[in-house]
């Protein structure tokens, strides 16, 4: 049992719930809209994590730890500023 895949699954879930729970009792207001984006986008990219993590497993076994743990801060970070990705 791989706990860590295990707690992407549930962290990815509950900023997802989070967005939907934020966006019904509060809906799409100016005050709220950065929080449900950010929830619901990080929320995406734990579960997409979460579903090729056994192939990034072999991949991080090759690769130094500061390495993979770069590349995860970057990827987190670019789904919170999107911006900075001026060609997608």
């Amino acid at each position: 049992m791989n706990f860590k895949r295990i707690g992407l699954a549930v962290i990815g879930c509950l900023m997802l719930l989070a967005a939907v729970i934020m966006y019904v009792t509060g809906g799409y207001t100016d005050n709220n809209a950065y929080l449900i984006s950010v929830c619901s986008r990080l929320g995406i990219v734990l579960l997409t994590i979460w579903l090729a993590f056994p192939i990034l497993e072999k991949y991080a076994d090759r690769l130094p730890a500061i390495v993979t743990g770069t590349l995860l801060v970057i990827l987190l970070f670019l789904a919170i500023r999107p911006r900075l990705m001026p060609w997608i």
